[in-house]
């Protein structure tokens, strides 16, 4: 978030993660962080909706000797605050919260010093957590390729319990992500039946929620040789709640697997819409990013957008969905959940999968792409 608009969205989405401002302003020297919200967000998703469940734990990926996975011990402390707390914050310093995001709007911001002092506490206790990701193997039918792996992803995990809304205490995840999850198994079934020449790896991931950590571990630590992951298909928090004709590929422009998901799609008579939120980034806040971090080229395939049903607006759906009912206890299934529709995402989904299981090359990150020259590998990279 806060990116200003020149910026191209492969920037937008890489700089954007709390990962990277992290190591750019610990590199720094900051000792602290301290994060204002812009009115773009709180005009998509109010600050009050969240607020009540920022005192519940969060997690942290360890590694082998139990020691943070991506710690910056630098940033002694952080804190966050709501869109109405910029005139408070700037005060005395020269700058109205309104030059501020006019600046933040136009890239022109520019470091400038506060009048103030703040002074920050947090105190925290540190527990040790233990929680699994579920991984299936579906081998190859090709005795060489089969030592090659598509992988196939979508997390198993919600929020649980949290703050009451309207007296309900529990956080459901119908759409996010059980329907993934639903997703994910369909797919499996039917690959089954007829497996590719390559091998298929089905993992559902435990706690996405609380930073791809279920990705990020086994990324780090796959059951099968990291350069034998020729591609990641994830599914995550399909919004499907009218009849649809399209799907959103998230990230095909990346790849080669543009080529695969576009032919695969019109086989199936089904539309691909681009990201209709590009500003959010989701291309980096679900599970495929760990797997593009480790080189391996990867989609996101989401709901769709177009509504067959005379009268109905999906994008709108959409808009209602992340804005209310998105990490609330009301994700549940009153949601007029479209079946059919997520049927026909399923057989996209394992079709992409036994397109890619079948082709004689491995997919390749595009010539000159921003994730493919930071993250690829000689076996990822065009020649």
């Amino acid at each position: 978030n806060g990116a200003p608009a020149r910026f191209p969205l492969e920037q937008r989405g890489f700089h954007s993660s709390g990962l990277e401002k992290s190591r750019q302003l610990e590199a720094r020297g900051a000792i602290g962080v301290v994060t204002l919200r812009d009115p773009d967000e709180e005009a998509r998703r109010p600050w009050a909706l969240d607020a009540p469940n920022w005192r519940r734990p969060g997690m942290r990926l360890v590694d082998e000797q139990g020691a943070p996975v991506d710690d910056f011990p630098g940033l002694k402390v952080r804190a966050g605050l709501r869109t109405g707390m910029a005139a408070l914050l700037l005060e005395g310093s020269g700058v109205s919260a309104e030059e501020l995001w006019a600046m933040r709007s136009s890239g022109t911001l520019r470091r400038f010093e506060l009048a103030g002092k703040a002074t920050l506490a947090s105190p925290a206790r540190i527990d040790r957590v233990a929680s699994d990701n579920v991984l299936a193997k579906l081998p190859g039918s090709d005795p060489a390729l089969g030592a090659q792996h598509v992988l196939l992803s979508a997390h198993l995990d919600h929020l649980g319990f949290g703050a009451a809304a309207d007296g309900d205490t529990i956080y459901n995840g119908a759409l996010d992500n059980a329907l993934g999850i639903a997703i994910l198994l369909e797919a499996a079934r039917a690959l089954h039946a007829e497996p590719p020449r390559r091998s298929v790896l089905f993992l559902a991931t435990t706690a996405e929620e609380k930073g791809l950590l279920g990705a990020f571990h086994y990324a780090r630590a796959p059951t099968v040789p990291l350069d034998s992951l020729v591609a990641n298909v994830n599914m995550d928090m399909p919004i499907i709640l009218t009849p649809l004709s399209d799907a959103i590929p998230i990230g095909i422009e990346h790849s080669s697997l543009q080529c695969m998901v576009e032919r695969v799609a019109k086989e199936l008579g089904i539309a691909l819409t681009p990201d209709p939120f590009p500003e959010e980034v989701v291309f980096i806040r679900s599970d495929q990013y760990a797997f593009i971090r480790a080189g391996v080229p990867a989609v996101y395939l989401d709901g769709g957008a177009a509504s067959t049903e005379p009268g109905v607006d999906g994008l709108a759906l959409m808009r209602e969905f992340l804005g209310q009912h998105y990490h609330r206890p009301s994700d549940d299934l009153s949601r007029p959940i479209h079946w059919p529709s997520a049927a026909r995402l399923a057989l996209l989904n394992q079709r992409i999968a036994r397109e890619i299981g079948n082709a004689d090359e491995r997919p390749r990150w595009n010539a000159g792409d921003f994730f493919g020259e930071r993250f690829g590998t000689a076996a990822t990279k065009t020649r």
